[in-house]
């Protein structure tokens, strides 16, 4: 008799802690996307082209801090969620100071938190995107134009914006 107490009293245990879990959930997809540029040949727009010698710096706080190094058509830069405008500046042609060319490239936009779930929290789109391109040292702008694809960024699967050079 005692021993079946004892079964009984195990028995409820292993169902307690059986019904006390909880499934693990795990964040796989939920990131703040970035903002996705892709590269065309201004001579031939349906062409991919990628900017020799890019170097892109995002200014903050006055200040310049390189956030991508890149030879191929197209990047993925992280936008400023506390903040509505983010600027980067691209040079062309980096590493010769003799055809170097920097453009600057201002991002304005709304920005909006979404809750994803118990596991991701948050994540940050951003709406209402409005571009605009300056030069930065009177030399003429490398970037010939743009084209809008996308004026919210909800993800980085496709691009936002072309830039023709």
């Amino acid at each position: 008799m005692k021993q079946n107490k004892i079964y009984l009293l195990l028995l409820i245990l292993i169902g307690a802690f059986q019904l006390s879990c909880e499934r693990d959930e795990i964040c796989i997809d939920a990131i703040t996307p970035k903002l996705t540029i892709r590269f065309y040949d201004i001579d031939d727009p349906e062409i991919k082209k990628s900017v020799n010698g890019l170097i892109v710096e995002a200014e903050i706080n006055e200040e310049l801090d390189t956030v991508h190094i890149q030879l191929k058509d197209s990047i993925s830069l992280p936008l400023n969620v506390y903040d509505t405008q983010t600027t980067f500046i691209l040079t062309k042609n980096s590493t010769d100071p003799a055809t170097s060319n920097k453009d600057k490239l201002i991002v304005t936009y709304e920005v909006k938190n979404v809750f994803v779930g118990r596991s991701c929290g948050y994540k940050s789109i951003f709406k209402n995107v409005t571009y605009t391109i300056e030069d930065v040292n009177s030399d003429g702008l490398w970037i010939k134009s743009k084209e809008v694809i996308s004026e919210h960024i909800e993800n980085e699967n496709n691009a936002h914006l072309k830039i023709f050079h």
